[in-house]
């Protein structure tokens, strides 16, 4: 229920009827709407016939319990708002009302601007509770939404390792057909590639009848006629409403889908038409799906016509990931999301930890995207928060949430690019990690201290220590097989880093670098 102004509901409950309809007039002055009862069997229906907001509630009700009744009222309607009025000194009652649920509770006799700001008070509270309900309502719709989206996605996902191992055009029909089939719930369809001759058919779906040619020029204004000229696909929800018809089919009722796939100048290579008797017909949905299936469907067909003519830009992927970091951190937290998933069902916990560490480094950089597209500023992150996070998204990961081993962290909030920030985020996740791994055997106690800070400006200084058990004797940094401290080592030569080690007593690791300003990491 949305609270306006004219419809504030108030129930007051009160055995002595001059005194309620007194408060009654107050209430309603200020356009409040006013229910007067005076008995608990009265409230209790009036609690349903009347639903109000809030409800004036005397302690005692002749030989009836005000705090009983509360209690039932609270039964029947947990958020309902109660506030306790009293003419007794002694506040012991009052206590145990708000012990039992009562919003406030008001002294007898009231004065008229005490009742009005506690009725204030609590329908602000009332539309504070229904503005948290009606966003939680919007979140479990939302969440809904994405359920289907994702199981969309991963169903195109496993479509495009079919159709990437696609050896030739005729596989690939099939495939594109059957995805199609299972995706949108296609009942027919055809793919047609463009030949001197026509479009000519290379697969087809269903039972219905499919000529093996279609010769150019075709009927004009049927829909691989449109689709050749427009060059873009088209939906008809209902053909028997449209004047537009199928190409070379039986089709007359029913929805038709119709989409184009194009070459590298934006030239029909070949057309997928698809069909569906069953309501409901292909949505605005459906055709997004398509266009991604196709656009994949068409960087295979280029490739399996023209090897040479594919090339991919390494600087427009860059430029592209920086455009998308939202896009960009959903993807990689569905990927630390199977990582987790996969991690459940490895029994060995080497495997588990691999497995596990994997999920962290993957979080490390979704943790970045998240931070940028969260900001004004799309090209730099706010360092200290992203340690702090980072820090408890990993005590919490290695399950280290009690107090044995205590963390120190002092870090000055810089703004960093990311491409700084992401192999110098990965080096801070991959050196905790190992402490809080390896530093403290057999449940010891002890400490990690992480200083960060920025001594001239764009010149960075990274400490990792603990006070743990230290490097294994004779520990070389440089020839090191641990994949994490290879992957360490790697990350600090590309931040052009002088690093320094020391071990015992405890771990030491310092780097100090400066911005990193080249374009294309080897994370990408």
């Amino acid at each position: 229920m949305n609270v306006q102004t004219a419809d504030r509901r108030v129930l007051i409950i009160d055995d002595e009827k001059d005194f309620a309809e007194s408060l009654a007039d107050i209430l309603e002055s200020r356009d409040f709407s006013v229910s007067v009862v005076h008995s608990s069997a009265d409230a209790l229906q009036s609690l349903s016939e009347f639903n109000p907001h809030c409800v004036l509630l005397d302690i005692r009700l002749g030989l009836e319990d005000g705090i009983d009744l509360l209690a039932k009222l609270k039964g029947v309607r947990p958020e309902l708002l109660c506030v306790m009025m009293t003419a007794y000194a002694n506040t012991d009652s009052a206590i145990e009302a708000l012990q039992i649920g009562a919003y406030d509770y008001l002294r007898k006799p009231l004065e008229a601007r005490d009742l009005l700001a506690t009725m204030d008070r609590c329908f602000e509270n009332v539309r504070l509770i229904e503005e948290r309900d009606a966003a939680y309502e919007a979140l479990k719709i939302r969440n809904e939404e994405l359920g289907e989206i994702n199981a969309r996605l991963r169903q195109m996902v496993d479509s495009a390792r079919e159709l990437a191992s696609c050896r030739d055009v005729e596989e690939l029909g099939r495939h594109l057909l059957s995805d199609f089939a299972s995706l949108m719930a296609a009942e027919g369809g055809s793919l047609y590639m463009l030949h001197e001759e026509g479009l000519k058919l290379i697969a087809s779906l269903g039972d219905g009848s499919v000529p093996g040619l279609l010769e150019l020029p075709l009927p004009v204004g049927s829909v691989c006629d449109l689709v050749m000229r427009d060059r873009k696909p088209i939906l008809v929800r209902d053909i028997t409403k449209e004047k537009i018809f199928p190409s070379g089919s039986s089709y007359k009722d029913g929805s038709l889908f119709a989409l184009p796939i194009l070459d590298h100048d934006g030239d029909v290579l070949a057309i997928v038409s698809l069909h569906n008797k069953m309501w409901p017909p292909f949505t605005p949905q459906d055709r997004d799906v398509g266009q991604v299936m196709l656009s994949l469907a068409g960087e295979i067909l280029r490739s399996q016509q023209a090897t040479e003519k594919i090339r991919i830009s390494l600087q427009e992927k860059d430029v592209l990931l920086k455009e998308v970091h939202h896009r960009v951190k959903n993807n990689l937290q569905v990927i630390s999301g199977l990582l987790n998933l996969q991690a459940h069902h490895v029994k060995d916990e080497e495997s588990r930890r691999i497995y596990q560490d994997s999920q962290n480094r993957v979080s490390t950089m979704a943790l970045i995207h998240e931070q940028l597209y969260q900001v004004d500023d799309l090209a730099n992150v706010h360092f200290a928060g992203f340690v702090q996070e980072l820090t408890t998204n990993l005590m919490r990961s290695y399950s280290m949430s009690d107090s044995r081993i205590e963390l120190e962290l002092d870090v000055q909030d810089v703004e960093m690019v990311i491409d700084t920030a992401i192999p110098c985020g990965l080096i801070i996740n991959e050196l905790f990690a190992n402490s809080l791994q390896y530093a403290f055997p057999d449940g010891r106690e002890g400490r990690i201290r992480m200083e960060f800070s920025e001594p001239e400006e764009g010149h960075y200084k990274l400490t990792i220590s603990d006070d743990g058990v230290g490097l294994p004797e004779g520990f070389d940094f440089e020839s090191t097989k641990t994949m994490g401290l290879q992957l360490v080592r790697i990350l600090s030569e590309q931040l052009n880093s002088e690093t320094v080690v020391q071990s015992g007593p405890g771990t030491s690791f310092t780097f100090n670098f400066r911005e990193y300003l080249e374009a294309g990491s080897v994370l990408y």
